[in-house]
């Protein structure tokens, strides 16, 4: 399948027997052809966080699933253009999706709504500058990837590598090394040139910072 550029798997049950094995769709050759991915109106429950390695990827339809989030990582796909995420059970978004210049957006049919006080909500226990405080690990790994240097699991550890491939990012576009977010409001129409929603109103966006002067510009 080295010359793959679209591949259609819509209704095929995918995800019915439970977790899958993401592996075939990440093979030498087709991660640097596919185009277009469809893999909607099946019963998948999660995207892989290696969704970003699909280098060429410029049409993506996972709408019509069960998926409950969006990763991180999916903000690492600069080719992105169409993304149909609708008919799902979302309730936020990942801030690295900003860094996508999407063209067409359809988030209708979710929950969204189910959101509805965002003030205090957050996923950390540090007061925004501890945050900040890397392991050499952190540090070595964030220059690697600003610097867009080369690696895989055959000349770096296995979970150097793993730990490199689930990085996600700053909503200023920087790479981001720790999981830890809070979650802010933001209206879709301001970032993406046609959004389809059902009710037009801020989404909910998981947002990762960089630095504490990111953190400290959106808290």
């Amino acid at each position: 399948m080295k010359n793959l550029r679209e591949l259609y798997l819509s209704k095929n049950a995918l995800g019915k027997n439970g977790d899958m094995d993401w592996r075939w769709l990440f093979g030498p050759q087709i991660i640097k052809t596919l185009k277009l991915l469809d893999i909607s109106n099946n019963k998948i429950k999660y995207i892989p966080k290696a969704i970003w390695k699909l280098e060429k990827l410029v049409t993506l339809k996972i709408n019509d699933n069960e998926i409950v989030k969006v990763p991180a990582t999916i903000g690492r796909i600069q080719t992105l253009r169409y993304l149909d995420i609708s008919k799902n059970q979302l309730e936020t978004l990942p801030c690295s999706l900003m860094q996508c210049r999407l063209e067409h957006l359809d988030l209708s049919s979710n929950n969204f709504h189910l959101v509805t006080d965002v003030r205090n909500q957050k996923n950390t226990t540090s007061n925004g500058w501890e945050l900040y405080i890397y392991s050499l690990t952190n540090l070595a790994s964030k220059a690697v990837l600003k610097n867009k240097l080369f690696y895989a699991p055959n000349i770096i550890p296995w979970t150097l590598a793993e730990f490199l491939d689930n990085a996600k990012m700053c909503v200023c576009g920087n790479p981001v090394v720790n999981n830890e977010y809070i979650i802010r409001e933001f209206d879709p129409k301001d970032y993406f040139r046609v959004v389809v929603f059902d009710y037009n109103r801020s989404v909910k966006f998981e947002c990762y910072f960089c630095s504490s002067k990111c953190y400290i510009k959106y808290c």
